[in-house]
């Protein structure tokens, strides 16, 4: 889920939803 974060942004999902419903 961290994938994205500090990284360049997924662009499968938004980058702004937060980690927790990420992983769902």
């Amino acid at each position: 889920a961290n994938a994205c974060m500090g990284k360049k942004p997924d662009i499968s999902k938004p980058v702004q939803v937060p980690d927790s419903l990420e992983e769902q």
